[in-house]
């Protein structure tokens, strides 16, 4: 998060104030300064929230960019299902699934599901993200737990007796990330189809009947979606089986 201000500060500075390109900087490393050409700034950003980022600050910057990437993310989202499905209903809960928060996405998911198994070799916690598991082996998560699992950046483990932080980092955090997936996928192995996974996701939601909008839009998107991959499996399997034959004939021939 510093790093992200200290983008929007040290652009504004380069191009209003020093009147310079943001790629060398004196202000680290004092006096020699330091290349910055290998280094994170992303540019496109840096540039159009420099107006946001001159009226209001790096904070705000930061938000406005924030805010923006997940609208165009959405809108990308919509018009990419629209276009495989023919459904703008099935585009836009895309769109408003794809972002949804994820802290709700996979805590909702995951309880939907009835938990994960996820295995432990060693007792494990995150102090930040709140994960505690107390037992080793395969271990049920539910979506609370889950979710500090996937989001653990102080990853730590109790092995004889001591706390070890997991010296991977980021890296652990993204394996753990692909184990979560895995598991995931696995339950759901039943199907494939993202508006289903968006049910189950949306089940957390549930009033006091039972049921919601968003159940009910899913189900009826769902039912759509599923009709029509069915149908391009019917068709898809057509070909299949018209090129099979064309190779028969050919086989023959010869």
């Amino acid at each position: 998060m510093r790093q992200n201000f200290w983008n929007f500060w040290w652009w504004k500075k380069c191009l209003l104030d020093l009147h310079q390109h943001p790629y060398w900087t004196q202000y680290l490393f004092f006096p020699t300064g330091v290349s910055l050409v290998f280094y994170t700034h992303s540019a496109f950003n840096m540039l159009l929230a420099l107006p946001v980022t001159v009226l209001l600050g790096p904070a705000a910057a930061y938000n406005f960019c924030v805010l923006f990437a997940l609208t165009l993310a959405g809108w990308g989202a919509y018009l990419l299902v629209r276009e495989l499905t023919g459904d703008s209903r099935a585009g836009i809960l895309a769109g408003l699934v794809f972002t949804i928060p994820h802290k709700m996405a996979a805590a909702g998911l995951v309880d939907g599901l009835g938990g994960i198994t996820i295995e432990f070799e060693h007792p494990a916690r995150d102090t930040e993200s709140g994960l505690f598991v107390t037992e080793t082996g395969p271990v049920e998560l539910d979506g609370e737990q889950a979710l500090a699992y996937v989001r653990s950046r102080h990853y730590e483990e109790l092995i004889d007796g001591q706390w070890v932080e997991d010296p991977t980092a980021d890296l652990g955090r993204m394996e753990r990330q692909r184990t979560f997936l895995t598991h995931v996928i696995g339950k759901l192995s039943d199907t494939r189809n993202p508006f289903t996974l968006a049910g189950v996701a949306a089940c957390g939601d549930d009033d006091d009947d039972g049921d919601t909008d968003v159940d009910e839009t899913v189900e009826d998107v769902t039912d759509d979606v599923e009709d029509t991959v069915e149908d391009i499996g019917d068709d898809v399997e057509d070909e299949v089986d018209d090129l099979d034959d064309d190779n028969d004939d050919d086989n023959d021939d010869g």
